[in-house]
């Protein structure tokens, strides 16, 4: 578990292919790391009414759930080589 102020933010995707090619790329290195998982159909737990009123009409179904990857700060710039050679493969 990475400490929420050791933390720093990857990067963020829609895509749950894209996401595990990058968290596995992260655990190849032996890099640790944290998923969080933003349903966006959901209702915000702050305005609770919003889903409700607005619905998800026109909303891609691709994008109904947001992965955002943190990796311990001092690990950003060996994260970002292996993300960005997951992205090659």
């Amino acid at each position: 578990m990475i400490p929420i102020w050791n933390r720093r933010e990857l990067t963020t995707t829609w895509s749950m292919a894209q996401q595990t090619a990058i968290t596995a790329a992260l655990r190849e290195a032996g890099l640790d790391y944290a998923v969080k998982t933003v349903d966006r159909t959901s209702p915000s737990a702050w305005n609770a009414g919003s889903r409700a009123r607005g619905g998800t009409f026109g909303q891609p179904a691709e994008q109904q759930y947001e992965y955002v990857i943190y990796v311990r700060r001092a690990d950003y710039t060996a994260a970002r080589t292996a993300a960005s050679l997951s992205e090659i493969r």
